[in-house]
């Protein structure tokens, strides 16, 4: 696991390093060959959040037993945590 610091310092590093290779002029010459092991980084992202909702076969099943329709018409979701207990406030 990355500290906080140490990642801190490794933006700083990354943006100084960007901004030296790519921005001047002299330092990022044509003839320069980029080395991927340096240079490059691989970064995958993924952001989720869990929507405190679960499928309710019973409440589909009951709805389209009193309507004559088919069970694959709706599709009823029960919330499983209160609306104010899922949006949580992340600044600072």
């Amino acid at each position: 696991m990355v500290r906080t610091g140490s990642r801190e310092a490794a933006k700083r590093r990354l943006a100084a390093a960007i901004q030296v290779r790519f921005m001047d002029p002299q330092v990022a010459r044509k003839e320069d060959p980029v080395d991927l092991n340096k240079d490059a980084m691989l970064v995958s992202l993924r952001i989720s959040a869990w929507s405190g909702r679960l499928y309710d076969r019973e409440a589909s099943d009951h709805v389209a037993a009193h309507h004559d329709a088919s069970s694959s018409v709706g599709r009823y979701n029960k919330r499983v945590l209160p609306k104010a207990a899922l949006y949580v406030s992340f600044s600072g």
